[in-house]
C-alpha cells in the first residue's frame, strides 16, 4: 500500500499533467491534428475555424469547403455568397458547420477536446471514434485525459469513461461497459429531490435581466446551443437587438452601388439584409448554427448570463456575463437547484469564469458574499486530494 504522502504527490502530478488541446483525428489515416485554444476563456480556433485556414493539414484544399457550402445554399462554389460564408467560418464569426462537418465524418475524421481533465471524441460513426481513440492513447496517457464523453453530441448520442479500466477496455472492444444496477440508482438517487426542469447531468440556459432563470437539461430539440436555447424563446424581433451589424454591413457594401444606379430601391435593399438577419436566426434557432460570439457578448452587456451546469464526472459548471450579474445567478441557482448538493458539480467556474468554487463552504460563502474563499496551502492540497 502507497504511504499517504505519495499518493497524494502522485495525485497532484497526474493532476498537473492534463493537456488542454482540441483537434481532429482520423484513425483510418493514423493522424492527429491538434492546436492550443488561445486561453481558457477564448477557445478559438473553432475545429472548423482551423480547418477551413489549414486544409493542408488535412490532405484537403479551399476548393473542397466551397463546393460543400455551395451545395448547402443553393449557390456555385465561386458566387459571392458562398465566398462570404466560407470567410465567416474562417475568422470564426461561425463556431460550425453542419455539411462541413458531414463531409469531415465522411472522410474518416472526428473532433477531438481535450480540455484539462475533461475530453470528448464527436462523430457519429461508432468505427471512426474508436480508431480515434486508440490513436489519442498512444499519444496520451489516462492520466492527461481523466474524462472521455465519446459519440454525436449534436444527436444527444454519447457515452462517457471516467476512469482508466473503461478506457481500457473501449480501446480493446470499442465498446463502454455500462453501470451495473447500484450504479445507476446512485447516479439517479442525485436528482430525487429537483424539478423535471433541472435534472439531468448537463444544464445549459441564460438567466435574463430581471433574474428569470431558462435552464434546460441539454438535448432534444432546441436545447442542444446556449444562443439556441434563447432563439426557441425569444421572437426575431426581440433578438435581433442584440444580433452583430455586420450580418448587414458586408451586403450593404456589396450592393449599394444598385441603390445608386437606380436598379435597386432602398427598400429592396433594406429587405434583404432584414431578410439574411431571420436565416441567420433560423439556422440558430434549428442549430444549424451553434451559436454567434458578438450575439453572446451583446447578450451580457445587456445583463444576460450564460448558464452551464455539468453534473458529470469531472464536470465543469460555469456562470459568464458581468461579474455582479454572475452572483446574482448564483443566488437564484441556489435556491432554485437546491444548493451546493443539488446543483452537484465538480468544478463551478464563477465571475465570468475567472474564478473557481469546488466545495459547498466557499459556494455558501460566493453566494452570500460575491466572493469566493482563497483557499490556504494545506486546503489546495486536500482539495486536490479529493
Amino acid at each position: 500500500m502507497k504511504p499517504f504522502s505519495r499518493y497524494i504527490k502522485e495525485k497532484y502530478l497526474a493532476e498537473a499533467s492534463f493537456v488542454n488541446l482540441k483537434g481532429w483525428a482520423n484513425g483510418r489515416k493514423r493522424k492527429l491534428v491538434l492546436w492550443k485554444p488561445k486561453s481558457s476563456h477564448d477557445i478559438r480556433p473553432y475545429h472548423t475555424q482551423h480547418l477551413t485556414n489549414n486544409p493542408k493539414d488535412y490532405g484537403l484544399k479551399e476548393e473542397d469547403f466551397l463546393k460543400v457550402l455551395a451545395r448547402s445554399y443553393g449557390f456555385d462554389p465561386e458566387d459571392m455568397e458562398t465566398l462570404r460564408a466560407l470567410d465567416g467560418i474562417k475568422s470564426g464569426k461561425y463556431d460550425r458547420d453542419k455539411d462541413i462537418d458531414n463531409f469531415m465524418y465522411g472522410q474518416g475524421w472526428v473532433r477531438i477536446v481535450l480540455n484539462d481533465g475533461i475530453g470528448s471524441i464527436e462523430g457519429p460513426i461508432k468505427a471512426n471514434l474508436h480508431s480515434a481513440a486508440k490513436l489519442i492513447a498512444k499519444k496520451f496517457s489516462w492520466s492527461q485525459i481523466d474524462f472521455m464523453q465519446i459519440g454525436d453530441i449534436l444527436k444527444d448520442d454519447t457515452e462517457e469513461i471516467g476512469d482508466e479500466t473503461t478506457w481500457k477496455t473501449y480501446l480493446k472492444t470499442g465498446k463502454i461497459p455500462k453501470l451495473t444496477k447500484i450504479g445507476s440508482t446512485m447516479a439517479m438517487f442525485r436528482e430525487d429531490n429537483l424539478s423535471e426542469a433541472y435534472k439531468g447531468e448537463m444544464l445549459i440556459g441564460w438567466m435574463d435581466p430581471k433574474n428569470k432563470l431558462l435552464l434546460h437539461p441539454e438535448g432534444g430539440r432546441g436545447w442542444k446551443f446556449h444562443t439556441q436555447v434563447l432563439t426557441n424563446n425569444m421572437n426575431f424581433k426581440d433578438f435581433r437587438k442584440f444580433m452583430p451589424n455586420r450580418y448587414g454591413e458586408g451586403i450593404a457594401r456589396d450592393m449599394v452601388k444598385f441603390v445608386h444606379s437606380g436598379d435597386m430601391t432602398e427598400k429592396q435593399l433594406k429587405d434583404i439584409i432584414d431578410n439574411n438577419f431571420k436565416n441567420i436566426y433560423k439556422s440558430l434557432q434549428t442549430g444549424k448554427m451553434d451559436g454567434d460570439w458578438d450575439t453572446e457578448m451583446n447578450l451580457e452587456k445587456a445583463g444576460w448570463v450564460k448558464l452551464r451546469i455539468d453534473r458529470k464526472t469531472g464536470g465543469r459548471s460555469s456562470l459568464l456575463g458581468d461579474t455582479k450579474r454572475c452572483h446574482d445567478a448564483a443566488k437564484v441557482l441556489d435556491k432554485k437547484l437546491g444548493g451546493w448538493q443539488g446543483i452537484n458539480t465538480d468544478q463551478f467556474w464563477v465571475d465570468d469564469g475567472g474564478k473557481l468554487v469546488s466545495d459547498e463552504k466557499s459556494w455558501d460563502t460566493y453566494v452570500k458574499t460575491g466572493r469566493v474563499p482563497k483557499k490556504t496551502d494545506i486546503g489546495k492540497t486536500m482539495s486536490q486530494f479529493r
